[in-house]
């Protein structure tokens, strides 16, 4: 491993930027035709803490320390970035976001979903009438013109000391309900503890969002097909996630999946949203002392989102968290 050359010292890094969503159709998540442009991104300091960060730009990742040296020089890593000229990113303006869901694991032809994996978004290809059958396809990818999520990678660090980082005060803010469908993913790709590339198989967290003090979580992976929407059967159960009584309750158990971000206001926690004890927060990553770990943060639509629907055409969202040390480890 390269040594560190140079320290700059930083805070926990806020990942903010604005989407412009316009959704044309008159049926449902799987069939909307959903475009989100991004049209701004910035990353700026919080406070003292000392993380640096730095855009991923298609670096191998055989052995990325030794075969790009800048990636252990921290004046390689920045406060603020506001231009994405000469990288992966540059385009970023013409890609697009069609709805998904993370729901994972059921029973074939069912909506039974026992897990969240936002590494492996589908979406809905079978429409049949009068079938419980709700046939999900793997999507065709993102960061492009016609994706299903946008994925931003970048270099973090930790100067001096060992952390475990988190998300704190994740916002998503839309003058429509779709704020509430929109999620934030995060996994490691290539972990500095063990330098080796762990895309394949390290464990994704997912977080949503609430901006009604918990009253709109019931609508997390509530969405329902309605009379006269394309899609809709006649057996009701067939319309929804299951959500029957506990403890076999679906919709309750994928909404107990999502992680929790860290709140660092008072009163603003939610269950199974956000908590205010900061060492209750998901760890998104361990970060070994000045050397880097590569992190991807996927934004998509989820399509069992009660939100997801009409009301939402033409929507304009922001996303913003900090990545906020939860502890220093030895």
């Amino acid at each position: 491993m390269k040594s560190l050359r140079n320290k700059v010292i930083m805070s926990a890094i806020v990942l903010a930027f604005a989407l412009v969503a316009t959704i044309g159709s008159t049926y449902a998540w799987f069939t909307v035709s959903q475009t989100v442009t991004a049209s701004n991104i910035t990353l700026t300091a919080q406070s003292g803490e000392s993380l640096v960060i730095r855009l991923y730009n298609n670096e191998t990742l055989t052995d990325p320390l030794n075969d790009y040296p800048a990636l252990t020089d921290a004046a390689n890593y920045v406060q603020q970035i506001s231009s994405y000229t000469g990288t992966i990113y540059e385009n970023m303006t013409t890609w697009k976001i069609m709805a998904a869901t993370a729901a994972a694991d059921e029973t074939a032809g069912l909506t039974d979903y026992t897990s969240l994996n936002p590494k492996a978004l589908r979406y809905m290809s079978d429409l049949s009438d009068g079938t419980p059958t709700r046939t999900l396809t793997a999507v065709t990818g993102g960061n492009q013109v016609d994706g299903y999520y946008i994925d931003i990678r970048f270099w973090v660090m930790s100067q001096t000391q060992n952390s475990d980082i988190v998300l704190q005060d994740l916002n998503i803010s839309s003058a429509t309900a779709i704020e509430e469908a929109v999620r934030v993913a995060t996994w490691v790709v290539w972990d500095g503890v063990t330098e080796a590339d762990v895309n394949a198989t390290s464990t994704p967290s997912v977080f949503s969002y609430d901006n009604n003090s918990g009253l709109d979580v019931g609508n997390d992976y509530a969405f329902a097909f309605t009379t006269l929407m394309t899609g809709y059967m006649s057996t009701a159960s067939y319309n929804t996630i299951p959500n029957l009584a506990s403890p076999d309750d679906n919709q309750d158990q994928l909404v107990g999946l999502q992680r929790l971000w860290y709140a660092s206001g008072t009163g603003t926690e939610i269950t199974n949203i956000s908590t205010e004890t900061l060492a209750l927060a998901q760890t998104v990553a361990s970060l070994l002392a000045d050397t880097p770990s590569l992190i991807n943060v996927r934004i998509y639509i989820e399509g069992w989102d009660a939100q997801t629907v009409n009301a939402v055409l033409g929507s304009e969202f922001s996303v913003s968290f900090t990545f906020m040390i939860q502890d220093h480890t030895i």
